[in-house]
């Protein structure tokens, strides 16, 4: 049987709510519009932790940041890490030719092809990174195929956000200067900060002045901050087509399974908060979108199942392939969701999906272990769960069927002690599984 070609596309803190098939009216995305109207998309996609590093190396080898020592961008490879089943590895290995262009970010050294696998790399630079993506991947679809191929095509934005925030030169995109107040979008309704937010989130914003530049920010600071990010997501979106397009013309449109997501979400001035790090839907929650060829469902925009875009990317990918996971790949923890493609949902759903983080090194004084905090996330079909390692208060809960702007802690309403209690059994037990040695908190409401 022909195996079908994986082209996955991938960008860089792009949130789930950046699309304009996500409902956003003020950004237009014609080409990620049109991998969902000819695919599935999963509106409850989360990565497994909203930091590049860490999101991306869960991505490639499937397993959460814990198992694999990669909490932050700034860490080093782990004896762990070259010892784990990568993406690239198992698709060689079975067969196919494999290609990553564009942003790296994985840790191992691009030569170390014995761990990752990827046998044709490149690693784009200067100010046109993202459109050199582009054209690698039309010279990657245009070469004679003897086997299928994977693909990766890493584009670097929207990640300029960061230096948008900070009001210096967007080094890798143009997006000209905006337009007056009136033509900028509006706050979000969410935009106040939480009266019971975990209280490392906070800490965190004040420590890393550099990264959070948002103390004495406007609201039209805000406002022209949230129109650039926009503009950055349709300047990925026209790289987005132009590879789409190139796959079309190379005729390979019809065998090839098209996977779009990203490594993490942005702030996009939701509760006061620019960048990443937390566990709010804008930053926590990523594009998830599946077009293949004989899928069933299509068009289809799917908010009941929960997707780990981390560790659920192997699985769901060599099912897709028909490639069996070899050796340590088959005890990965995540789960496939190829099957929800063609309606079998309910033998591929899952109850909860959890997600890694840490504020590490965001001061001097917390450069110790002790001092760091880490966090974790479960999200239930009705439910968000927070907890964090330290801090006065320590975990949220969030009913996301009548609050999806985050804006009530119920953690300390004894009207939700059942679900409170419910949520750290979850965690506790996805903690056991995992080897995961996270404090989970215990504090009685009763």
């Amino acid at each position: 049987m022909e195996r079908n070609n994986i082209l996955i596309i991938m960008t860089d803190q792009q949130s789930g709510k950046a699309l304009g098939c996500a409902g956003n009216p003020y950004l237009r995305t014609p080409a990620m519009d049109s991998l969902a109207k000819g695919g599935m998309m999963f509106k409850n996609a989360y990565c497994c932790n909203p930091v590049c590093v860490p999101s991306r190396v869960g991505m490639f080898t499937g397993h959460y940041p814990h198992e694999s020592g990669i909490f932050l961008n700034t860490h080093h490879p782990t004896r762990e890490l070259r010892q784990m089943p990568w993406l690239g590895r198992i698709f060689a290995d079975a067969g196919y030719e494999t290609h990553y262009y564009g942003k790296w970010h994985l840790l191992v050294a691009p030569w170390q092809k014995w761990i990752h696998g990827f046998r044709d790399l490149t690693i784009t630079t200067g100010r046109a990174k993202d459109e050199q993506v582009a054209e690698l991947c039309f010279r990657a679809f245009r070469q004679r195929q003897t086997k299928p191929f994977l693909i990766v095509a890493s584009i670097l934005n929207p990640h300029n956000v960061c230096q948008l925030a900070r009001k210096v030169p967007l080094p890798e995109a143009e997006i000209g200067t905006p337009p007056p107040l009136g033509q900028c979008p509006p706050l979000p309704p969410n935009f106040a900060v939480p009266g019971d937010e975990p209280s490392a989130i906070r800490e965190a914003h004040k420590e890393s002045w550099k990264r959070y530049p948002t103390s004495n920010w406007t609201e039209a600071d805000w406002r022209q901050y949230l129109w650039g990010y926009y503009r950055l997501v349709e300047h990925v979106d026209g790289i987005v087509g132009s590879i789409l397009d190139a796959l079309e013309t190379s005729g390979h449109g019809q065998d090839t399974v098209v996977v779009f997501t990203s490594d993490h979400g942005e702030g996009m001035a939701e509760h006061g908060w620019n960048q990443k790090q937390v566990f709010y839907e804008s930053v926590g929650r990523v594009p998830f979108i599946i077009s293949a060829p004989d899928a069933r469902h299509k068009g289809r925009i799917d908010e009941d199942v929960l997707v780990n875009s981390g560790v659920d990317m192997i699985p769901t990918l060599a099912e897709l392939a028909g490639i069996p996971l070899p050796g340590r790949g088959k005890h990965l923890p995540g789960r496939s969701i190829a099957g929800i493609l063609h309606g079998h949902d309910l033998a591929t759903r899952t109850q909860h999906v959890v997600s890694e983080s840490e504020f590490g090194g965001f001061a001097t004084r917390n450069w110790t272990h002790e001092g760091r905090a880490f966090g974790r996330m479960v999200r239930t079909p009705g439910f968000k769960y927070v907890a964090y390692s330290r801090g006065r208060i320590r975990e949220s809960l969030i009913d996301m069927r009548t609050d999806q702007g985050e804006m009530v802690n119920l953690a300390f309403d004894s009207r939700y002690v059942t679900q409170l209690h419910e949520h750290r059994a979850i965690l506790k037990e996805w903690a056991i599984q995992t080897k995961d040695d996270f404090p989970i908190p215990n504090e009685s409401l009763e």
